[in-house]
C-alpha cells in the first residue's frame, strides 16, 4: 500500500483486549476531498483526498472475521468523517489492510457485539478522526 498523505497526517494506536491486541495505523487527507457521487462535475482544480487504514491483528482470524473487520473499518471511518467534516465528502482512493498474525486466539467473528468489532471499531473511529484533524489543521496554515 502506498499513500501520499503526508506524515504529520499519521496516527496509530496500540488498542488491547483481554486476549488480543490490535495496532491500527491510519493516514488521512480530506482538506480537499470530493464527493465521489459526484466525480462526473469535477473540474481540474479539484484534488481528492484520502483516508488509509491499517488493521494489524495479534490473534488468528478466521475469513468471516476478516470481511467482519473490513466493514468495521469502513462503517468507523464514515462515522468519523461525519463526525468532522461539515458533510460526507468522498476520498478516491481510500484503502484499508487487515492483516493478522494467524497466532494466539482464535477470533471467529468482527461483528458489533463481539469483541474485535468493538475493538476496530473504536481504534479505527479515534484514529482517522485525529488524523483528519492533523490534516485540517495543517490546510489552514
Amino acid at each position: 500500500m502506498i499513500t501520499e498523505v503526508l506524515p504529520e497526517d499519521l496516527t496509530y494506536g496500540l488498542y488491547e483486549d483481554n486476549d488480543f491486541s490490535i495496532f491500527v495505523v491510519v493516514t488521512a487527507s480530506v482538506g480537499v476531498a470530493i464527493d465521489a457521487s459526484k466525480s462526473d462535475f469535477r473540474t481540474d482544480e479539484m484534488v481528492s483526498g484520502t483516508i488509509n487504514a491499517w488493521i494489524f491483528v495479534n490473534g488468528e482470524l478466521t475469513e468471516e472475521a476478516f470481511i467482519q473487520s473490513m466493514i468495521k473499518s469502513s462503517e468507523s471511518i464514515l462515522k468519523a468523517k461525519l463526525d468532522v467534516l461539515d458533510s460526507v465528502r468522498g476520498t478516491s482512493s481510500d484503502s484499508f489492510l487487515i492483516a493478522s498474525s494467524q497466532t494466539g486466539k482464535v477470533l471467529e467473528n468482527a461483528g458489533t457485539n463481539h469483541p474485535l468489532g468493538k475493538l476496530i471499531s473504536k481504534a479505527v473511529y479515534q484514529c482517522t478522526t485525529k488524523a483528519i484533524n492533523n490534516s485540517q489543521k495543517r490546510n489552514k496554515r
